[in-house]
């Protein structure tokens, strides 16, 4: 085949995947609108699966040609979640770690409004921020990301029990669930749970404060949509994000009537629950919410963001075999988990802690890395999870670990999501934060 007649192929190929897509996007809105004729929500949604998977069929049979010419390591990289639905998951994290917060809205969102002017508002569901907000999320959308690959929706459609329905997560009774029956997710309403995800626990008043305008005590959502305005640098008007039916942030803090009021204790709770909700969707990834995780799954779950070659990591996890597999580990339950990622949410502070702990470049021992934790989340960090880590990173076996050696590990997690951009700078008149 000459030059000529492979480039006309390879359009042709193109060409075809992107009606297919297309395709697919209005089987999906006739379905929705099926559901407006019809009483049956389940039974119509279920034969909507089956259609999708029909007209994706073409993208499935390129994406394994595409397996067949990568290498046995890049295959690690790519997973399919969707039938026919296979994402570069390479392409994913950097876009998570290096991508501007507006960007990785549009990229992650799968809706799109138009009101009777026109105008064209993204929306996000709750199990597209749980994307978002995780390398390597395995929880499918049933269709693409892009600007190109937004369902668009009707206002009548927000709230409707399809959309809540489509978009609900495993974790019943969780905060994003609460959340996804209220509606779907603005632009500043990402902004802020991402602003929320990001902030250290102790640091969490300082963002409270910051929203708190009358200093009374509690935050009303005027004073709420006009802070979180300036923080996302938005050019749209706080009175017409009041008064818009699309945010399910708002609707859910302050009433469908927009009058209630939240306190210190509300907003510390609210961070508590959306990092709880979080972690337990990464746990169950490996292990039911009620079980334990082997101490192999720990660390390669640990070691997923790291830079760190793939053959160091094989080598690292080869140790946690010898020492726990088979058996031999006793496991690590859900709490556990949680209180070590909830220290390394502690970004900058776990880093200071353990630079001026370490002056001497020795590096830190067990006694005083469960010390630095405690500082750090003010609470306990289980033993045998300290145990796990340092036998992980624990090169020398000197039982030292030094801030090189966490690095790579315990420094990059934070990166790895974005955080280092969640940091909260706005202009308020002449006050500055």
């Amino acid at each position: 085949m000459n030059g000529r007649r492979m480039t006309r192929f390879a359009r042709l190929s193109l060409s075809t995947l992107s009606r297919r897509k297309q395709e697919a996007m209005c089987v999906l809105t006739e379905q929705r609108q099926q559901h407006k004729r019809e009483k049956g929500f389940g039974q119509s949604w279920f034969a909507a699966g089956a259609g999708v998977s029909l007209a994706l069929a073409g993208i499935k049979l390129q994406a394994e040609e595409e397996k067949k010419q990568t290498t046995k390591t890049s295959k690690i990289f790519f997973v399919t979640k969707a039938e026919g639905e296979v994402v570069d998951i390479t392409k994913e994290d950097k876009i998570r770690e290096y991508s501007p917060i507006d960007t990785l809205f549009d990229y992650f969102s799968s809706y799109q409004i138009i009101d009777n002017k026109g105008k064209k508002t993204t929306l996000m569901s709750v199990r597209n921020f749980y994307n978002a907000m995780t390398p390597g999320s395995s929880l499918s959308q049933g269709f693409g990301k892009g600007r190109s690959s937004y369902m668009t929706i009707e206002e009548e459609d927000l709230g409707a029990e399809w959309l809540i329905s489509q978009n609900e997560l495993p974790r019943e009774g969780s905060l994003l669930n609460r959340l996804n029956k209220k509606g779907l997710l603005t632009y500043t309403d990402y902004h802020f749970l991402f602003l929320l995800m990001s902030t250290p626990r102790r640091y969490s008043d300082m963002v409270f404060h910051a929203f708190d305008v009358s200093a009374d005590g509690n935050i009303e959502a005027k004073e709420f949509v006009y802070i979180l305005a300036k923080i996302a640098n938005v050019k749209t008007d706080p009175e017409e994000l009041m008064k818009a039916e699309s945010s399910g942030l708002i609707k859910y803090l302050f009433g469908d009537d927009l009058k209630g009021e939240i306190n210190r204790n509300d907003f510390g709770k609210l961070q508590t629950e959306l990092i709880d909700d979080v972690l337990s969707l990464e746990y169950t990834r490996y292990s039911p919410i009620e079980e334990k995780m082997s101490e192999v799954d720990f660390c390669r779950h640990m070691l997923y963001s790291s830079n760190i070659t793939n053959k160091k990591k094989e080598r690292m996890i080869q140790r946690i075999s010898k020492t726990y597999g088979k058996e031999k580990g006793k496991g690590i339950p859900f709490a556990s988990f949680k209180t070590f990622y909830t220290v390394l949410f502690g970004g900058a502070d776990l880093e200071r802690a353990l630079f001026f702990l370490d002056t001497e470049g020795r590096g830190v021992n067990r006694a005083e890395f469960s010390k630095i934790s405690q500082w750090v989340c003010t609470q306990d960090l289980d033993p045998h999870v300290i145990d796990v880590i340092y036998t992980l990173l624990d090169e020398d076996e000197d039982d030292n670990l030094s801030t090189r050696e966490f690095n790579p590990v315990l420094f990059q997690w934070r990166h790895s999501r974005g955080f280092h951009k969640g940091s909260l700078a706005m202009t308020v008149g002449s006050l500055k934060f």
